[in-house]
């Protein structure tokens, strides 16, 4: 949305505002230029909407004057400060930062739970449960349960660590996603072709989409989010290829949609080795359990058949192994 803008005296609106916020947008207002300038305004903090507004509203309150040089004014965050960030149209850029209040602490409503089905010292990428027999897909072969390894014939060498899916194919046995290639077949007889299909581009780690780069997604309530090769989740709008409601520091590079019993849920890796389950609503990110402590970091998230879970391999620091779990979302009075 522009306004027109001269830095003119703050009003009397600002004493409304918590001290820090007020004492912040007047010095971020004071370096602004002193010319007519038409900004465009951008909200991607998860600051409240009613304080969001207020800042928003003060600009429109003091905008006079003729429209002038666009200038984009952007409240943004990091996991300690909000920011105000202005972007002049030569590109000279303007910042104000200022501490986050403490927040109150709500227990969330649901809970996580953690089963491993396997743990081994080399790297796991992906795990099959069917039935009572688990299938566990690495670089460049599948175990089962049943003690039996096949190596997989790839017609194009793997990246350095590689992500994979393995599905249950139905009648065609299993089918397995590695970049750049497909792997379909009954177990024994696992056959490798370069995909034709789009998944993660080949001798690469990452997919590539209409929005860029980015590791793994997930959809609900209207929104995609992007964990993104730059190390920030992105929040999308569905009907947008570009557009940006959030940006989420703090989250890892594995993110997976779990469906539950109480609604739709995004499972996060959160760069402390942990997990936590999180919505979306109202232009708001907020978890719904508490987060789960891990032994070491997520290295992959994949969405289950299985309502209400997901595969989460996790490399265990303290035996070294790879751990292929199921985590299970249990809602509240379940």
């Amino acid at each position: 949305m522009e306004f027109r803008l001269t830095l003119a005296l703050l009003t009397l609106s600002m004493l409304a505002m918590a001290s820090d916020t007020e004492d912040a947008v007047r010095r971020f207002l004071g370096k602004l230029p002193k010319t007519p300038v038409t900004v465009v305004w951008r909200n991607l903090s998860t600051m409240p909407g009613d304080e969001a507004g207020r800042i928003k509203r003060l600009i429109e309150t003091s905008s006079n004057g003729e429209a002038g040089p666009e200038l984009r004014v952007t409240l943004s965050e990091n996991p300690k400060s909000y920011l105000l960030i202005g972007q002049g149209a030569e590109g000279k850029i303007w910042m104000e930062a200022w501490t986050k209040p403490p927040v109150k602490i709500e227990k969330p409503p649901h809970q996580l739970s953690r089963t491993v089905l396997w743990a081994q010292p080399s790297p796991i990428l992906d795990a099959l449960v069917q039935g009572s027999r688990v299938l566990v897909l690495e670089p460049m072969r599948v175990s089962s349960s049943e003690g039996k390894s096949v190596g997989l014939s790839l017609p194009r060498p793997m990246p350095r660590d590689p992500r994979g899916r393995i599905f249950d194919g139905g009648a065609e046995g299993i089918r397995i996603l590695l970049p750049g290639v497909r792997c379909v077949g009954p177990l024994q007889k696992l056959a490798c072709s370069t995909a034709r299909d789009p998944w993660i581009v080949a001798a690469r780690n990452y997919f590539e989409g209409p929005r860029g780069r980015y590791y793994t997604t997930a959809e609900l309530d209207g929104a995609i989010l992007q964990a993104e090769t730059d190390g920030r989740t992105r929040v999308y709008g569905a009907n947008s290829s570009d557009t940006v409601l959030r940006v989420i520091e703090g989250w890892g590079s594995e993110i997976a949609t779990v469906d539950s019993e109480c609604g739709v849920h995004v499972l996060a890796s959160l760069d402390s080795d942990q997990l936590q389950a999180f919505r979306y609503a109202a232009g708001q990110v907020y978890p719904t359990t508490a987060p789960l402590t891990l032994e070491g970091p997520v290295t992959a998230i994949w969405p289950s058949s299985d309502r209400g879970q997901a595969t989460v391999i996790v490399h265990n620091l303290n035996t070294g192994n790879y751990e292929a779990s199921r985590v299970s979302i249990h809602c509240s009075g379940n």
